[in-house]
């Protein structure tokens, strides 16, 4: 009787689907979110930003500072990252002719750790470009992209895990 694929994996790799979902739900709202900085008169994120009343502007078809386009660039880069991730990841989980492929472990976990050095990136270098003399304050949409940051690095411990497992396991055939 041939047992379903999901069974082989072991917890490390549920666990690893599980938060990529989660970071993927905050790195979407961090990278959509136009709050991740505001002022007593506006707000700004990464793609608009708005003084007091009316006075909004795009800032992907405007002239801005080179700190937030790399910010821009840089949170994109590890969108796709994430995206790759989690392919590989559910390509290794879900199908029974991938079950046995380590390297789709490994491509996971390298994307997700670019992703969660990209968004690390992405965090300090917003923190350095504020001026926080004229009032501006971080908001909820930057601690979104700080939590995803942080956990890309602990999803990327349990997929290293789920790979060592499974090294161990492939020795343990063999002897």
């Amino acid at each position: 009787m041939a047992s379903a694929p999901y069974e082989k994996k072991t917890l490390f790799a549920k666990i690893s689907l599980f938060l990529l979902s989660v970071l993927g739900v905050f790195l979407i709202v961090a990278y959509a979110a136009p709050f991740w900085t505001t002022t007593p008169d506006g707000y700004a994120g990464l793609w608009i930003a708005c003084g007091g009343g009316p006075d909004c502007y795009e800032r992907w078809n405007q002239w801005i500072v080179g700190w937030v386009r790399a910010v821009q660039v840089m949170l994109s880069l590890s969108l796709v990252c994430w995206t790759f991730s989690v392919f590989s990841l559910c390509l290794y989980l879900f199908f029974t002719r991938f079950q046995e492929d380590r390297r789709l472990i490994f491509f996971s976990a390298t994307n997700i750790f670019i992703s969660g050095f990209f968004t690390v990136v992405c965090v300090i270098t917003w923190a350095a470009g504020q001026h926080y003399g004229s009032g501006e304050i971080l908001n909820w949409a930057y601690l979104m992209a700080c939590f995803v940051a942080l956990n890309s690095f602990l999803a990327f411990f349990f997929l290293f895990k789920e790979l060592q497992y499974q090294g161990y396991k492939k020795v343990a055939e063999f002897t």
